[in-house]
């Protein structure tokens, strides 16, 4: 009996384990929200397609991650828009030549979801991913832009995920201090 109480407890401190890591079988979405409509980013910066490129990624990011569906604005519920911000490209490393050996690509963006029946801001905020690269190993500015945005979409999708935990989080608690006055 008493190793049937202590597996039961192992088993109930690893699905704690588990849905406290983040994994969950809740939407990233507030409660409505089904369907998503990802705008084409805007772009404030001078370096060309690069609004084009986040785009793609973050919509197949949120069509691997999210039980939701990617659909036209007619169609949604909400609507995901965000605008690039702004890019540095800070040398990390120079020759004794003053060359440039590696260097860094930052995106910073603005992400906004907001709900189409009030026009209700979801979620809102700023986020930036950095990629290196490394010229003498044949990597270039595109390569750093390629991987720069396909992890600022990954991360735009972990903030809305985050967002979702805590806005469940707080519809908890409002819960137990109505339930426990």
């Amino acid at each position: 009996m008493k190793r049937l109480s202590q597996v039961m407890i192992v088993l109930i401190l690893g699905v704690f384990a588990l849905t406290s890591c983040g994994y969950s079988t809740g939407s990233m979405m507030p409660s409505g929200v089904d369907r998503v409509a990802v705008d084409v980013f805007g772009n404030d910066t001078y370096y060309r397609e690069i609004e084009f490129q986040l785009t793609r990624e973050l919509t197949s990011e949120l069509r691997q991650r999210a039980p939701l569906k990617i659909t036209r604005r007619r169609n949604a519920d909400a609507v995901l828009t965000g605008r690039i911000i702004n890019v540095t490209r800070p040398t990390l490393v120079e020759t004794t030549g003053n060359l440039v050996s590696e260097q860094a690509v930052i995106v910073q963006a603005q992400v906004e979801l907001r709900r189409l029946s009030d026009d209700k801001i979801l979620a809102s905020f700023k986020i930036a991913n950095r990629a290196e690269f490394v010229v003498e190993r044949g990597e270039s500015l595109q390569t750093a832009f390629d991987e720069s945005l396909r992890d600022l979409a990954e991360d735009i999708v972990n903030q809305l995920e985050r967002q979702s935990f805590f806005r469940d989080l707080e519809k908890v608690r409002s819960r137990n201090a109505q339930d426990h006055p």
